[in-house]
């Protein structure tokens, strides 16, 4: 039922009755041969303790008395119809394990309040972990599980069985089987079962029942007969002795000898004899109140339209006439289920839908509005729904429960969204954040389409936002910073949102100083509202924006203080703060620092590929392929990005492959591999305005290193100047100036290739932006030394980076430049291996090896070993070996 409880976890009676077992009933039969069963259960490999029965079998009461009878430190959590659902579900086990320790679970609420959540075992591990630190051993009961249908909570609940701490136990108490592997936790002997034939009252405990429980004296023929007749079931058995409780001594023998028939017929005929024996008013309660999931005085009297609901509850809890106590207190009741479903069945439909009405204002006015939206629902009232589910939604998508708020919108009918430009809107959003896109364009259209809706809304702002997410253009400048002025700082969400929108629409017009301003404060807001998504996603893009800027250090810092304020104090780190990795990578790459670029890259990818987090996918990938090029794992390199591209026609990801496409043509240029590169260029050829836009930068830097590459010097001039043209600042501008630098030089003009580089020079020293040099090559290279004096520490930085590439200029001096593969071979033949050695360390023929020779041999333009060795030495493209590698 109601779950907002990420931010308040001091929770009412209410929300207190599903995290605690009902109080044991006075006069309860300790069952002793089942309490045995569980004790011997929980002693040995038992991963699950499982009670599964039908209605009635007292199955709960069992579970309870086990606990306090042994002493069992618990998280109970009993689960309701409504709790359905991924989040709530997820929301409550937590805060049952709160009851254990108070701060437990603060990282998985903060997760579960993302717009996108992780997959399910994502999820799952992170509440292991947590549960990994509480004191063990622990016992976790999911009571009513029969009410779970939703696939993820059964594949996480699964996933949970799978991996359980050592001296944790969970017992789920159902109606039916749970749909998770049985048959295996079986086969292990992790499983404990107790089913119907086990709960059976046996003769001993129905004799029992009735004098201890009941208080009602029959011999033993009659206990007997009863119990054969009820085969044993309590709840016939509590119904048959209310019934001979309130009958005269001489219509006992009556009684028992004509009850007999099915459960179904027991129930019926003696809950009408429980019924038919209760004063009007007490009747008339009872009947009233059955729409009730739970019940206090105060919502009984609002449904009775009587005030003394109060004596009457305490009544029928004296009498024992199937109403529960949730909590120590006896604040909040329940009925049992099979007495609800009887009472119910007396009211008439109309009379349903009007009760329902009544608990739904009750509801509404003390703001469980997911209790109100349910009897609402219930009530058939879609007037009441419609403004309930509105008066919700702002709230729901603070809180991440976007799943929730979708299916609260899918209760209205179609015909009357339509008409509710408000809900139409929320209804896009949700569509939008859960990865419905295809659904998102037809729903935007009905909403443009509409006549009264009102531009100066707020609500308006939030369809101009969702606009301008999709299409970050130019063009949608002014709606973005319409749909900014439009939306309250109180709906942080949608004011992130949109802020994020307005930063990317300046981003991509080279307005980085603005949108830096602009994902600043959504970064701030994000902190203030402790929405950790809003403030980590803003962070990325604040850190990418100031590295176009130019301000690489001040990224840097950003990015580490950040993490160090997502570690706790174990050193783990919030699971989100992983993406601050990425951008963190690329700044380290910046700076030719590889190695840390290359393992924050694969942290952040990773997390981003495990947690389906694929809007976010594109830069990083792109900076990960060119360190793994920049590491000399070449190969691999290309290996990665072909990689991402088959990932992105899985995922449908049309921008990712585009973007794909480009960085694979960037590398093949890089390695010589023309040809691969030509063809890029040929298909890119079809896109000639693309490359000319700040957003398409990149692309317009390939572009241009591939005509190069075919000393196309006009059209490289023609196509940099116009990207020059559009006002490129900041590290884009140290590309610029960089492949100016070497048309310059390909067209003779060595002194405006000085002054160009000397430019970048000017622009890269101060924020240490290393790697754009060493990315340009032999002609950067060549050229550097020849400017030293304008910062020599830098440019002497530079020179020795480029040292350990002196063989890679001159293996691309060759007639072909050698492979990975053919330098590995040429390495072993200077090491003094044989073919036959080499194919066997290499794990290929002989046949394979001799031909990677005679490749080898054409490329450096030999014929016999000793030359190859030679020459190889001579320029430097293998290592001499030392007198270890001699041996």
């Amino acid at each position: 039922m109601s779950y907002n409880l990420k931010k308040d976890f001091n929770l009412t009676a209410y929300l207190k009755t599903k995290l605690h077992p009902a109080p044991l009933p006075s006069g309860i039969i300790h069952r002793e041969r089942l309490l045995n069963k569980l004790a011997e259960g929980r002693k040995n490999g038992t991963k699950l303790i499982l009670v599964s029965a039908p209605a009635g079998y007292g199955k709960s009461t069992l579970i309870t008395d086990w606990l306090v009878r042994d002493k069992i430190k618990h998280a109970w959590l009993s689960i309701e119809d409504e709790d359905n659902k991924l989040v709530p579900f997820f929301e409550y086990l937590l805060s049952s394990l709160q009851e254990i320790s108070e701060g437990f679970g603060k990282t998985i609420r903060s997760i579960l309040a993302s717009p996108q959540l992780p997959p399910i075992n994502v999820l799952i591990s992170l509440l292991i972990q947590e549960l990994e630190a509480l004191p063990a051993p622990l016992t976790i009961v999911l009571d009513d599980y029969h009410f779970i249908s939703n696939r993820q909570i059964n594949q996480g609940i699964s996933y949970l069985l799978e991996h359980l701490p050592l001296d944790f136990k969970l017992v789920i108490i159902s109606r039916q089987d749970p749909p998770i592997p049985l048959g295996r936790l079986r086969a292990n002997n992790q499983l404990t079962e107790i089913r119907m034939k086990d709960l059976k009252f046996n003769k001993q405990e129905a004799s029992s029942f009735f004098e201890e429980n009941l208080q009602i004296a029959l011999n033993e023929e009659e206990v007997s007969l009863l119990n054969s007749r009820t085969e044993g079931w309590v709840s016939g058995l509590q119904l048959a002795g209310l019934s001979l409780k309130e009958s005269a001594e001489g219509e006992r023998k009556v009684f028992i000898d004509n009850f007999s028939g099915s459960n179904r017929f027991v129930i019926d005929y003696l809950f009408e004899e429980v019924l038919v024996r209760q004063k009007p008013e007490v009747k008339d309660f009872l009947c009233k109140t059955s729409v009730l999931n739970k019940f206090n005085d105060s919502i009984c009297n609002r449904l009775t339209e009587d005030s003394n609901s109060k004596s009457v509850i305490t009544e029928l809890d004296k009498g024992n006439h199937f109403i529960i106590p949730l909590d120590v207190n006896k604040s909040w009741y329940r009925y049992h289920h099979l007495f609800r479903d009887f009472l119910t069945s007396e009211l008439s439909l109309e009379e349903k839908k009007g009760l329902h009405k009544k608990a739904a204002s009750w509801y509404d006015e003390r703001g469980y509005l997911h209790e109100a939206i349910y009897h609402s629902r219930e009530a058939d009232d879609l007037d009441l729904l419609e403004r309930l589910i509105t008066k919700l939604t702002i709230d729901l998508f603070n809180k991440g429960e976007v799943e929730t708020l979708l299916e609260y919108l899918e209760y209205l009918p179609e015909k009357r969204l339509k008409k509710n430009s408000k809900l139409l809107i929320f209804k896009t959003w949700c569509l939008f954040l859960t990865g419905k896109g295809r659904e998102i364009a037809g729903y935007l259209q009905l909403i443009k389409d509409r006549e009264d809706i009102n531009k100066n809304d707020s609500y308006y702002g939030l369809f101009l936002a969702l606009i301008v997410l999709f299409d970050h253009q130019e063009k949608n400048l002014e709606m973005a910073e319409k749909a900014v002025d439009m939306i309250d700082n109180k709906e942080h969400f949608f004011r992130i949102a949109a802020l994020l929108s307005l930063g990317q629409v300046q981003a991509s017009m080279g307005k980085y100083s603005e949108a830096v301003i602009t994902f600043k404060e959504a970064m701030n807001i994000g902190k203030k509202t402790d929405f950790h998504f809003g403030t980590i996603t803003a962070l990325i893009n604040l850190a990418v924006n100031l590295n176009w800027l130019g301000q690489r250090k001040e990224a840097v810092l950003i990015c580490e203080n950040s993490l160090y304020e997502y570690t706790d104090s174990r050193g783990k780190i919030y699971p989100l703060a992983n993406l601050i990795y990425i951008p963190l990578g690329i700044l380290k790459y910046e700076n030719n620092q590889l190695k840390s670029a290359y393992s924050y890259l694969q942290k952040g990818i990773t997390f981003c590929q495990e947690w389906s987090f694929v809007r976010i996918m594109g830069l990083g990938e792109w900076y990960m392929g060119q360190t793994l090029f920049a590491l000399g794992k070449k190969e691999e390199a290309i290996e990665f990005v072909e990689e991402i591209i088959n990932l992105g026609k899985q995922l449908g990801l049309k921008g990712l492959i585009f973007f794909m496409n480009c960085l694979e043509a960037d590398l093949y240029v890089k390695a010589d591999n023309k040809e691969k590169a030509f063809l890029w260029a040929e298909e890119i050829k079809k896109f000639p305005d693309q490359m000319i836009t700040i957003s398409g930068i990149f692309m317009g830097f390939t572009y241009t290193r591939v005509l190069l590459s075919q000393r196309k010097i006009e059209e490289v001039d023609s196509i940099l100047s116009r990207i020059n043209n559009l006002g490129v600042k900041g590290r884009n501008l140290i590309t610029v100036r960089l492949l100016q630098t070497k048309i310059s030089y390909l067209e003779g003009k060595k002194n405006k290739a000085l002054k160009c580089l000397v430019e970048a020079v000017k622009l890269a020293r101060p924020e240490g932006y290393t790697r754009a040099f060493l990315d340009e090559g032999e002609v950067i290279y060549k050229l550097l030394s020849e400017v030293k004096d304008v910062s020599p520490a830098f440019i002497t930085g530079i020179l020795e980076a480029f040292d350990f590439k002196k063989s890679t200029f001159n293996n691309q001096n060759l007639i072909e430049p050698l492979s990975e593969r053919e330098l590995e071979i040429l390495g072993l033949i200077v090491n003094g291996l044989s073919n036959k050695e080499i194919a066997k360390k290499l794990y290929i023929t002989v046949g394979t090896t001799k031909w990677h020779i005679s490749n080898i041999y054409g490329k450096l333009g030999v014929n016999k070993r000793a030359q190859a060795i030679k020459k190889a030495l001579q320029l430097e493209l293998i290592a001499a070996p030392g007198p270890e590698e001699n041996l």
